[in-house]
């Protein structure tokens, strides 16, 4: 009972909200009549996306490892999928982000530690989004995803197993810690690029176990992922890959209703049942991209 008054909402976060629900409701019913497509499949695709959205903004993780195979299941052509499900990231990363920001989750200003720690994810993310963009036909996809794989399930049974302890988040962070977030934005952003999944558990795992607050990791990585994903969006594009892109309002509205509720879940939890959450979130994560790469 404590749980749902801790998540029941202000007056003006209520009419926030209502306005977002509106502004859904239009994009949905817009979309669809650009499309020609049946209402139904946009109906099943913005469940998706705000069910996808909600696990994003709570545990930093899955929204995109999760949504585009969904997405295909149901009818949309990879076409469409990949670059609806970059584009709607960058919505449900930057309100995550304002949203964990405003419920005092995660703190973003000039001087603060977080987005310092925000700007060492992306100075890394960005890195390695250019060189995986060099070097993606000339890597082997399988055996980078098997590697990442391997990672991400031995991160989440370290947090796993250290769910119970503090985080150790410094004012000042060691040199070693520094290196340490850029190189799991390099190595997310290098994977976002080369396998297109797997950005999350990698960034949000890896900051956890560098000593960020579990509440502040999902906010941090929402915001990283956001930003990585308009660089992901832009290579598309120039590829000409990321064209056709008129459909995308049903996504973009469920993901954009999502955050709200994440982040009002992330607040109600304590950081040892976050810790949890997010150790069980990462370690399914690593064995859905174990399965991808030796299929």
């Amino acid at each position: 009972m404590r749980t749902l008054l801790a998540l029941r909402p202000s007056l003006p976060e209520f009419l926030k909200q209502v306005a977002i629900l509106a502004f859904a409701a239009t994009a949905i019913f817009f979309s669809t009549r650009a499309l020609g497509l049946p209402s139904g499949q946009h109906s099943i695709a913005f469940l998706l996306a705000f069910a996808c959205g909600i696990l994003d903004s709570a545990v930093g993780m899955g929204y995109g490892t999760a949504l585009t195979p969904l997405l295909l299941v149901i009818g949309l052509p990879p076409t469409e999928a990949v670059p609806a499900v970059l584009v709607s990231q960058i919505f449900v990363g930057f309100i995550a982000s304002g949203v964990h920001n405003q419920m005092g989750n995660v703190k973003f200003n000039v001087s603060s530690e977080h987005s310092k720690t925000a700007l060492r994810l992306l100075v890394g993310g960005l890195i390695g989004v250019s060189i995986g963009a060099l070097l993606v036909l000339h890597v082997s996809k399988n055996a980078f995803q098997l590697i990442i794989a391997g990672i991400v399930i031995f991160t989440g049974f370290v947090m796993f197993k250290t769910r119970k302890a503090k985080s150790s988040h410094q004012d000042k962070p060691s040199p070693v810690l520094r290196v340490g977030l850029s190189f799991v934005g390099a190595l997310a952003g290098f994977n976002k690029v080369v396998s297109g999944g797997g950005c999350g558990p990698l960034m949000t795992s890896g900051q956890i176990v560098n000593g960020v607050d579990e509440k502040a990791a999902a906010g941090i990585s929402s915001l990283v992922k956001g930003l990585i994903s308009i660089t992901g969006l832009s290579i598309l594009w120039s590829q000409g890959a990321a064209r056709n892109i008129g459909g995308i309002g049903f996504i973009v509205a469920g993901a954009a209703i999502a955050p709200f509720l994440g982040a009002k879940l992330v607040k109600a939890r304590s950081n040892s049942d976050l810790r949890m959450w997010i150790a069980a979130a990462t370690i399914c994560l690593g064995f859905v991209s174990l399965l991808k790469a030796v299929m």
